[in-house]
C-alpha cells in the first residue's frame, strides 16, 4: 500500500528503509534517505517510531551505545 502524499511518501520511505536494512541493504537504505521524494523530519520521527516499539528501553540503551561507538 502506498501513501501519496508528503507523509505518505514518508511512510513508505521508512519502509523500504527498514526492509532494505532488514534485508542487509545499507546502501539501499542510504539511497533512500538521501532522497528528495519525502520530508526528512517525518521520515525521522517514523523511524524513531519503529525503534520505540521494536525494542525496551533496555535494549535500546545497549544499541546506543554500539552506534555511538560506530558499531
Amino acid at each position: 500500500m502506498t501513501f501519496e502524499t508528503p507523509t505518505g511518501h514518508a511512510r513508505n520511505a521508512a519502509l523500504a528503509m527498514v526492509t532494505a536494512l532488514l534485508n542487509g541493504d545499507d546502501e539501499a537504505a542510504w539511497t533512500i534517505a538521501r532522497s528528495d521524494d519525502h520530508d526528512g523530519p517525518t521520515l525521522a520521527v517514523l523511524l524513531a517510531r519503529v525503534v520505540a516499539k521494536s525494542t525496551t528501553p533496555e535494549a535500546w540503551q545497549h544499541i546506543a551505545m554500539q552506534i555511538a561507538e560506530g558499531h
